[in-house]
Order: C-alpha cells, then sequence, then structure tokens
C-alpha cells in the first residue's frame, strides 16, 4: 500500500492554472497538521480515500457512440469491398 499524502483522506491538493488547464503545485494542504505538505509524504494520520464510484450511464453512453463509429466504419469497408469485387466482374468479361 502506498501510504502517501496524495492518496490521503485528509490532503486537499493546490493547483496553478495555465493556459488551458489547471496544473498540480506538488504541494496541498493537510487537514489534520493544519500545515502545507509534499504531495509523497507521510504520516501517522494516513487514510486511504474510498475510490470513486463509476458512472455506468456514461461508460454505456461511450460505448454505443463507439459502436455506432465502429459500425460506420464496417460499412465503408464493406461498401468499398463491394466495389472491387464489380469492377473485378466487369475487367473478366
Amino acid at each position: 500500500m502506498r501510504k502517501k499524502c496524495l492518496y490521503c483522506v485528509n490532503f486537499t491538493e493546490y493547483y496553478y492554472k495555465q493556459n488551458n488547464r489547471f496544473a498540480y503545485t506538488g504541494y496541498g494542504n493537510c487537514r489534520i497538521k493544519k500545515e502545507r505538505v509534499a504531495r509523497h509524504s507521510c504520516c501517522a494520520d494516513y487514510k486511504l480515500k474510498s475510490p470513486a464510484p463509476l458512472n455506468f450511464g456514461a461508460l454505456c453512453e461511450e460505448l454505443a457512440n463507439t459502436v455506432t463509429v465502429l459500425n460506420g466504419i464496417r460499412l465503408i469497408f464493406d461498401e468499398s469491398g463491394k466495389q472491387t469485387e464489380i469492377k473485378e466482374l466487369t475487367n473478366e468479361t
């Protein structure tokens, strides 16, 4: 188990704003110590964060979009395959 402040419930990350996103500073606030600590430090008050719950609705929607795109690609390949078959048939006769 990685007992680092980064994975602790009592740790809140500090960020700084870049042009297109927020980036980690490498430091944060510890609610127990009430002071600034490094992300990779550790203490006796470590308590593991619970994992974020999965959003099955978003997952199903993303899978449906992926299947739709793959079906479109398959249709394109099927049509191009039929066109080459037609060209081969016309060249043979």
